[in-house]
């Protein structure tokens, strides 16, 4: 198996380090690039390049058609994307999804420093990956969704610290993962909104609330209460912004800081119970139960 590892190494030298000039975007000031094979073959989604870039303050790229399914993320610097005939404002955290005969047009604006990143995979299997999990043309992911995606893309580029034999797979593998991962952290935003919503903003403050506080917290009304909005608007923001229940949530950290406590020899399951806000332990089996499919005991004996 080294043999073989070997010899695909050194196959692997030989395709070109540098791809067409018309395939990265001119006026780049600095960049951190995984470049892979131009023309995978197979019908599966296939990661061609992906890279980090910082753009010069003169950068702009038109791009009517492009040959790969193409996802760029922003995040830091001011931008512009045209939409029609006119050019609107991006902030750091949109995300564009565009390619064969979905024209893309970008430039920066202001001193910097201007960085993105940027994906680009191959076949119809990928456009129906992005098509399946709803992603917009253009999206806003957040300051949260932003740092999430940002670490899934600094995975995407340490690939190329992989044997020959594995980049493309692991890189391909952790494609979909971005794509999933996108889809399920976009805010509805529109290019051109200056700033955050109030209610995105609004949430913000109460995920920090929950996720600081969720130990002590007695109800999502008392949440609520010290986030300063109400029991009902609470919880439609955790609608809006998770898909899921405030309640839910909030189960989900105590359960999930319980699982770490679980691995520990110290606490017993009472003390770890009542250390995550659960004064009865059955009722602390049930939920834990509920959401990792075994009861406490049987997963500190796994």
């Amino acid at each position: 198996m080294d043999n073989i590892d070997h010899i695909m190494d050194y196959f692997d030298l030989l395709i070109p380090l540098n791809p067409p000039e018309s395939f990265l975007a001119p006026r780049i000031r600095r960049g951190r690039y995984l470049f892979l094979n131009m023309r995978p073959l197979g019908r599966a989604p296939a990661v061609v390049c992906s890279g980090w870039e910082e753009c010069q303050p003169d950068f702009a790229i038109e791009r009517p058609c492009f040959r790969y399914e193409a996802i760029e993320l922003l995040v830091s610097g001011l931008w512009e994307c045209r939409r029609g005939k006119r050019w609107v404002r991006c902030s750091p955290g949109t995300l564009f999804v565009y390619g064969p005969g979905r024209a893309f047009a970008l430039r920066a604006r202001g001193e910097g420093p201007h960085h993105k990143f940027f994906l680009d995979l191959t076949g119809r299997a990928s456009k129906r990956l992005i098509t399946q999990t709803a992603i917009p043309e253009h999206s806003n992911l957040g300051h949260r969704g932003t740092e999430r995606l940002q670490a899934l893309f600094e995975q995407i580029l340490s690939c190329g610290e992989l044997k020959a034999t594995l980049r493309q797979q692991a890189a391909s593998a952790l494609a979909g993962a971005l794509i999933t991962r996108a889809a399920a952290e976009r805010v509805s935003r529109r290019p051109g909104e200056r700033s955050q919503p109030q209610s995105e903003l609004v949430f913000e403050k109460c995920l920090r609330y929950l996720e600081t506080h969720y130990q002590s917290i007695a109800s999502i009304g008392e949440a609520a209460q010290r986030c300063h909005v109400s029991p009902e608007y609470f919880s439609r923001l955790f609608r809006k912004f998770t898909g899921t229940t405030a309640e839910r949530h909030l189960l989900t950290l105590r359960i999930n800081h319980a699982a770490r406590l679980l691995q520990q020899a110290g606490p017993t399951i009472k003390e770890i119970s009542v250390g995550v806000g659960f004064q009865d332990p059955y009722h602390f089996s049930r939920a834990f139960k509920k959401v990792h499919g075994v009861s406490p005991r049987a997963f500190r004996q796994e």
